[in-house]
């Protein structure tokens, strides 16, 4: 594999892994020995985080698939061999995070896949990618399982920064990009369909009433975390490794901010304009449903009075008879 075709994915976005879809490998042995490598290294690089925790799940049995999963791993790092984690000298200790799920990801057992990243400053300093033990009926359930996983990695983070007296002037923030999570943070609801995550509902609300953590939105466009719970297309995915500071290469953190910002003024005024269109679209259909009832009554007078000529009529010629 030394010189092989290099590609700038790690895994094809229409790639679908499953236990049952190819036949068995013939040399189960070796899929272990190169999978078992790859866990090694993706310790310096975030961007195997998925794929690697995605082909480790089939070691009991790997299939034909499963191997070309690993050759294209092993292609894509020949095209980014130079690639790894920048950590600059920062003045900045606030910490931020990212948090997103794959909702019922495995083709298999439908459990959902999640994914989270720490930053302090503009350095990432903690990511995970792995499959939920159990599974989730709803997104925002499944989601909030991530943010509670998140929670408690950037509050032992936090503890462990401020035994090394380093202190942050501000509560971690935590960027969610599911609204009812988020809204379930603060506020208690949906009691129906949350009182078997109640212990993770009162954990991190506990931790935002006392102004430990701080839970915003982001939208899925520009959740950083979204590169490890799934295949992204190549576009997207090369802006995420970017962004996420994987290469090897100065990379501010305010200018990511303002490139997020101007994704985020991009994506309102998109929504401006369907929200224009659709508002347009909706006065015309009610101005034609006005007309289309206002024939409707005047048709059914109209028939209506015809009705009872005929049957003023009729009784005429009945007593005439």
């Amino acid at each position: 594999m030394l010189h092989a075709k290099p590609v700038n994915s790690s895994m094809s976005p229409t790639a679908n892994l499953s236990l049952f879809k190819s036949d068995p490998f013939s040399d189960p042995i070796l899929y272990r020995s190169t999978v078992g490598s790859l866990q090694y290294l993706s310790f310096t690089r975030p961007d195997l985080a998925f794929i690697v925790s995605k082909v480790c799940q089939f070691m009991q049995g790997p299939t034909i698939d499963h191997w070309t999963a690993v050759k294209r791993i092993l292609h894509y790092l020949q095209q980014t061999i130079h690639h790894g984690i920048f950590i600059r000298r920062t003045s900045s200790t606030d910490i931020h995070a990212f948090s997103d799920t794959d909702w019922a990801g495995c083709p298999d057992d439908k459990r959902s896949v999640s994914g989270y990243c720490v930053y302090l400053g503009s350095n990432l300093i903690s990511w995970s990618s792995r499959k939920q033990p159990t599974v989730s009926r709803y997104s925002m359930e499944a989601e909030y399982r991530v943010v509670t996983n998140t929670t408690a990695e950037v509050m032992w983070l936090q503890s462990l920064l401020t035994e090394l007296g380093i202190f942050s002037p501000t509560p971690p923030t935590l960027w969610c990009d599911n609204i009812g999570a988020m809204y379930l943070t603060a506020n208690p609801l949906y009691h129906s369909r949350t009182k078997h995550i109640e212990l993770d509902i009162h954990f991190v609300r506990d931790q935002v009433a006392q102004r430990h953590l701080q839970v915003r939105f982001i939208s899925g466009t520009d959740q950083i975390a979204d590169s490890f719970t799934k295949a992204l297309p190549t576009a997207r995915s090369a802006v995420s490794v970017t962004i996420s500071m994987f290469m090897s290469s100065h990379c501010d953190w305010k200018g990511v901010m303002a490139q997020l910002n101007l994704n985020k003024w991009i994506n309102l005024t998109h929504q401006i304009k369907l929200r224009i269109m659709t508002q347009l679209n909706l006065s015309k259909w009610i101005k034609l449903k006005f007309k289309t009832t206002k024939k409707k009554k005047i048709m059914f007078k109209e028939a209506k009075s015809r009705n009872n000529k005929l049957y003023v009529n009729s009784n005429i010629f009945k007593c005439i008879l």
